[in-house]
């Protein structure tokens, strides 16, 4: 029995040796990239079009029917990252990966000024619809959290090496549209929901020295593979003025007020298609590699 303990304890420290020695090769890779929407993701979110007004023809702009119901009217954007890697082997080949990602699209469109329709009451208590002028905005962000691991076959080299990985991702999204009509008054829909993703990533490493390298990659992010939904209740009808607004990603009918020519709280039912919220990116970084001195002190002592 004593003998069997002992045999025990032996493997026990034994596995416990060889996996420390292991994980000692950490490193911390920070970045950024340019992002470009796909599928669903991108669209125009206005639309443009000639209003007749009390005999005359105006060119006004409108928030799109398309927004929500079948893209998120978003454009080129940038990616910032930073991840903890951690070798599962002693050559640095295999690495396990956790990162976070922030997202912003639109980034390099401005807001939009035009002019939309607005409602006024006359002396003969008639209400009449007038021209405004109007400023609009969108914006689409996500923050993800990702776990993942890495191959980096070549590695062993330290000097370069191709990787690539995968990671499955919890996404925090979010969105608005702001509709200004003065300095004084400005209208918002504010976007946001929590959705389970996925993530591939290639590219390749360049080790310039024991504690810094530098890569360059280009990775695919499928953002809302599961959790899909589409709110169809009318508490929460997407209107100017509210929060926590559902992003409606999954087939189905939702309210709006949104895309109405003259402000109104009155919701209409729209049918939203289903939607995938993908982007590709492509990015430039370092990597900062941490040295274990106990691990490399008992490597020496073997």
């Amino acid at each position: 029995m004593k003998t069997k303990i002992l045999f025990v304890l032996v493997l026990v420290i034994y596995f416990t040796s060889v996996a420390y020695s292991q994980f000692d090769k950490p490193m911390i890779t920070i970045g950024f990239g340019v992002n470009e929407p796909k599928k669903q993701m991108r669209g125009e979110a206005f639309v443009d079009q000639f209003v007749n007004v009390n005999g005359y023809t105006h060119y006004i702009t409108n928030v799109s029917e398309d927004f929500i119901t079948n893209n998120y009217g978003t454009s080129t954007g940038l990616n910032f990252f930073g991840s903890a890697k951690i070798n599962f082997d002693k050559y640095n080949t295999f690495r396990g990966v956790l990162a976070l990602n922030y997202n912003n699209f639109n980034t390099f469109k401005g807001d939009r000024s035009a002019n939309t329709l607005g409602l006024v009451g006359t002396i003969g208590g008639y209400v009449d619809t007038i021209i405004v002028p109007v400023v609009y905005s969108n914006n689409f962000n996500n923050f993800g959290i990702g776990l993942g691991v890495e191959i980096a076959p070549t590695a062993f080299s330290n000097i370069i090496s191709p990787f690539f990985g995968a990671s499955f991702n919890f996404n925090f999204i979010s969105a608005e549209m702001t509709k200004t009509l003065s300095a004084y008054d400005s209208l918002r829909a504010n976007f946001s929901s929590f959705r389970l993703g996925a993530n591939l990533n290639i590219g390749l490493e360049f080790k310039v020295s024991q504690q810094i390298g530098i890569l360059f990659g280009w990775k695919y992010d499928l953002a809302n593979l599961l959790l899909k939904r589409t709110d169809a209740s009318y508490t929460s009808s997407v209107q100017f003025g509210r929060d926590n607004l559902e992003l409606n990603d999954e087939e189905g009918y939702y309210y709006s007020s949104l895309t109405q020519p003259v402000y109104s709280t009155i919701p209409f039912p729209k049918y939203a298609q289903k939607k995938q919220m993908e982007w590709w990116t492509i990015y430039g970084g370092i990597n900062i590699y941490l040295n274990i001195p106990a691990a490399t002190e008992k490597k020496n002592r073997k």
